[in-house]
């Protein structure tokens, strides 16, 4: 992508992103995958591991 991160058509180009969030003592992994054109999310998943197996590859 050349550090070009936008697109006018959407369905195109997503990227994703892990966010951490503590529960009670854990931590739980946050996947989003978002369309570049838009904004919006398209997927997201939710995991206790933060493995590409678990997050990524699930969303």
């Amino acid at each position: 992508m050349n550090r070009k991160f936008t697109n006018k058509e959407t369905g195109c180009v997503w990227v994703s992103g892990i966010t951490y969030i503590r529960v009670n003592k854990d931590w739980d992994y946050l996947t989003t995958m978002i369309d570049i054109a838009d904004r919006k999310v398209v997927d997201w998943f939710l995991n206790k591991g933060m493995t590409a197996k678990n997050t990524v590859l699930k969303a």
